[in-house]
């Protein structure tokens, strides 16, 4: 799994490829995808956000938008992040975690 992020004011992409244990393209896309944000902390930050075809853009990649409440951003609360994201692939449970800092640039 490969993950790749992109920040604009309030606004994170977050992009997902799946995939196989061979790092391979998975013969079949996931299912159950579900994203959840943590903050420093390891609270969870708003609702788990789930992931389905509306979000794919290509075999085994999802993009989604997460957007952060301008209060976080302006006062530069919660830089650090956690995020996790799991699914069901190839009939198996398979999770990813990553750490980022948000870096948000203004003009």
């Amino acid at each position: 799994m490969a993950i790749e992020e992109y920040v604009a004011g309030n606004t994170i992409k977050l992009t997902v490829t799946f995939l196989t244990f061979d790092d391979e393209v998975p013969s079949e896309e996931p299912t159950n995808i579900v994203l959840k944000l943590y903050d420093s902390n390891m609270k969870q930050y708003g609702a788990s956000i789930s992931i389905d075809s509306g979000d794919k853009v290509g075999i085994g990649v999802y993009s989604v938008f997460v957007q952060i409440p301008e209060d976080y951003t302006r006062l530069g609360l919660e830089s650090i992040m956690y995020m996790k994201i799991s699914a069901i692939l190839e009939g198996q449970e398979v999770s990813y975690g990553i750490k980022f800092k948000r870096v948000f640039i203004k003009n």
